[in-house]
Order: C-alpha cells, then sequence, then structure tokens
C-alpha cells in the first residue's frame, strides 16, 4: 500500500476511511488486497478501478489517487527514487528491504495477502515430470547472485517443495473462500 510523495496523511487507517480519498486499483479481476483490506475493517469502501497495474501505479505516482496496493516489486523502484511513500506491505512481517515499513498486519492483524508464483502441472503428472523443473527452479532460486537479485526487486524467495507450495495454495483457496462467503460476494 503506496501513498503519493505529497500526501500529508501517515498510518493506514487514513487512507482506508470511507468518504475519503478512493484508494486506486489495478482492475476488477484482481481485488483480493482491498476485499482483505474491507473485510479486515468491517467496512466496504469504494475504489478508483483503474484499467490495469500500469494505468494504476501512474496515477498513484502522478497523484491523481491518493493510495494504491501495488505489488511490492513494482512500487519499490518509485520508493527508492522518492516517488511514492510506502505505507504498509501486506506481508506477515516487515520485509528486510523495507525495515521502517510495517506490515499491514501490525495495524489489521491477519491482514495479509501475497503476490506470488509458481510452477504448476496438470493433476497426476508424474513424480518424475515434476522433479525435474523443481530441480531446475530450486537450484537457480539457490544461485546467490540470483537470489540476491531476486531480492533486490522485492521479491521474497521461498523455492519450497512441490508439497508445501500444493500446501499453500490450498489454504489460500481456503482463506479467500472465506472472504468470499464473509463478504457476501455470490458464487460465479
Amino acid at each position: 500500500m503506496m501513498w503519493h510523495r505529497q500526501s500529508r496523511a501517515s498510518g493506514m487507517l487514513p487512507g482506508c476511511q470511507p468518504g475519503g480519498q478512493q484508494p486506486g486499483h489495478r482492475g476488477p479481476r484482481r481485488r483480493e488486497r482491498p476485499h482483505s483490506i474491507n473485510a479486515t475493517l468491517y467496512r466496504k469502501l469504494s475504489y478508483n478501478i483503474l484499467k490495469g497495474g500500469g494505468p494504476a501505479l501512474a496515477a498513484v505516482v502522478a497523484g491523481e489517487t491518493a493510495v494504491y496496493f501495488t505489488p511490492i516489486a513494482t512500487g519499490l523502484p518509485h520508493i527508492r527514487s522518492g516517488k511514492l511513500r510506502p505505507l504498509g506491505v501486506a506481508t506477515g512481517k516487515r520485509l528486510p528491504e523495507l525495515p521502517d515499513v510495517p506490515a499491514v498486519a501490525e495495524t489489521l492483524p491477519g491482514c495479509e495477502t501475497l503476490a506470488w508464483a509458481g510452477l504448476m502441472v496438470p493433476a497426476k503428472t508424474s513424480q518424475a515430470i515434476i522433479d525435474s523443473p523443481h530441480k531446475a527452479a530450486a537450484s537457480a532460486l539457490n544461485n546467490p547472485d540470483v537470489a540476491k537479485r531476486l531480492n533486490d526487486l522485492g521479491y521474497l524467495v521461498v523455492g519450497n517443495r512441490p508439497e508445501e507450495l500444493a500446501a499453500y495454495v490450498k489454504s489460500e483457496l481456503e482463506k479467500y473462500a472465506k472472504l468470499i462467503r464473509q463478504i457476501g460476494l455470490p458464487p460465479q
């Protein structure tokens, strides 16, 4: 969650008050962070829905919207240049790259949403086929130069085992199913 550099607000909650400035968002297909914030605050906020991540990020950098929820990797260059002020990170704890920026969960316990990536294969793929790309990916992620570059870009390198990724995906599905029920979205 990032503020435009000239915003005088401080702390997370002033940017999330109903009737205040609308937070920017990259579009209706990716609303997990705003819905998670809404559910945690037990309120319904409205958002300035923009046409994708690029336009949304450009809008907050230009000051057209006061606050924006963006993956840290896309916001970090603007934080480092001074164009944006980070308000909070949606991880469960503070990031080493931004040690003075609180985790949103410090203000809103349980509010944690991550942008993540994983290698996927069709169900019932043989273990031998799974092992080959996993081994190559794990080797790359364990390379100190690759890990440093990804960390510098704001990514948290995990590189866990396939069964750990499967468990994480399952827990995310359960978390968002609960959130969908909590905020009353109809099944689609």
